[in-house]
């Protein structure tokens, strides 16, 4: 006969820290996809602007146009915040992502965010499920 004895100590500070060092990793991980996928999917600009429903056009110039240096994103253990910069791009590609009005003049939808999330929404899925360890 076989006698096994074993005792069991509950941590939960260490669990507590493992989930949020896992979070962490997968907020900072996920906003930084997304905001490459967002940047990406910005086309050079050409004579005419980007079909509604499509990607914007950005103007060439220092770092590939002023729209895809404006996207930034912020990440901590309570989630992440991705988008443009606050400042007077924000308010122009707020048009250009919703669609609207802006200097009288009619702007249709042509989503950069949205589209960059749902293109990233699996793999996350997937990497979450490993998070903690």
């Amino acid at each position: 006969m076989f006698g096994t004895q074993v005792q069991f100590k509950a941590t939960p500070q260490r669990v507590q820290k493992a989930a949020d060092k896992g979070a962490y990793r997968s907020f900072s991980h996920a906003a930084a996809s997304i905001r490459k996928a967002a940047r990406k999917s910005i086309e050079p600009r050409r004579r005419k602007p980007g079909p509604p429903g499509g990607p914007i056009r950005s103007k060439r110039g220092r770092g590939g146009g002023l729209a895809k240096r404006a996207i930034l994103y912020k990440a901590d253990k309570a989630g992440a915040v991705i988008g443009f910069a606050a400042s007077k791009i924000d308010q122009a590609m707020q048009v250009h992502e919703h669609g609207g009005m802006r200097g009288g003049t009619r702007f249709p939808q042509r989503p950069t965010m949205y589209p960059a999330l749902q293109r990233n929404l699996a793999r996350f899925h997937r990497e979450w499920k490993g998070a903690i360890s």
